[in-house]
């Protein structure tokens, strides 16, 4: 069966098959293979946190940082706190990517396949300053990247995303904060893994809660995101438990 569905995939997307469809039926193409990829690759589950808040609390924060922890994994951390950046991105930042004079970060948005800038206000760019001053000779020697590797088995200059993964789950360990919300729902046949509400991701949905909570303006939040889809931006911004519980309290 499988045979004969690829079989007739591979007539469909013959380039003169292709370029012989109108606009509505590659429409129709684009949906179906869409549906088929999310069948096969499970693609369709359901986001499990609901209205849980995956953003740090201000103590969670706190504990956090207060946590010891790898120095590189700590100015990475900051950066994706103050900047909002993914983890992909905040690895493989270099120094050619900053302009300090103009306190702008250039990078490459990876979702969006687009080249943006973000502006370097104090709170990380004192940080950075500091990291630059003292880390000079090895930014030089691992071409240039901040968050520079150390040794073992990674074959980049950069430090590995599943490293810093790791790092961050020991430190919400150790800060007490590392807590499970529900399991995974795998479609593959693997073991179900516990789905913790903090993630690296938290310190970008942090950012957004913050940016939105002192402007009230979504736009400039979805920018700051650098989303393209306004809806997005939606599930990163949380409601402060405490305020919420107040405007319930006053409804009813």
């Amino acid at each position: 069966m499988n045979d004969q569905r690829d079989s007739a995939y591979n007539a469909i997307l013959e380039p003169t098959v292709l370029h012989s469809l109108r606009q509505e039926q590659l429409w129709k193409l684009i949906k179906a293979l869409s549906n088929e990829r999310k069948i096969r690759y499970a693609r369709h589950r359901q986001r499990k946190y609901g209205n849980i808040n995956k953003g740090f609390t201000k103590p969670e924060l706190q504990a956090f940082f207060t946590t010891p922890m790898h120095r590189t994994a700590r100015m990475a951390f900051l950066i994706m706190l103050f900047l909002g950046l993914r983890i992909g991105e905040v690895v493989r930042i270099r120094r050619v990517d900053l302009d300090l004079a103009a306190r702008r970060l250039y990078l490459h948005t990876e979702k969006a396949n687009t080249n943006d800038s973000l502006y370097l206000h104090d709170a990380i760019l004192e940080p950075l300053l500091d990291w630059l001053e003292e880390h000079e000779e090895s930014i030089t020697n691992h071409q240039d990247h901040l968050l520079f590797a150390g040794r073992g088995r990674n074959p980049h200059q950069y430090i590995s995303p599943n490293w810093l993964r790791n790092e961050f789950h020991r430190v919400a360990d150790v800060a007490g904060i590392n807590r499970v919300y529900a399991l995974s729902d795998e479609r593959t046949g693997r073991r179900a893994r516990g789905l913790h509400r903090l993630t690296t991701q938290s310190l970008r949905h942090t950012f957004a809660t913050s940016i939105y909570h002192r402007t009230k303006d979504l736009l400039l939040t979805s920018k700051a995101l650098r989303h393209t889809d306004m809806k997005s931006t939606t599930t990163y911004i949380h409601a402060d438990q405490t305020e919420l519980d107040a405007v319930l309290s006053q409804t009813f």
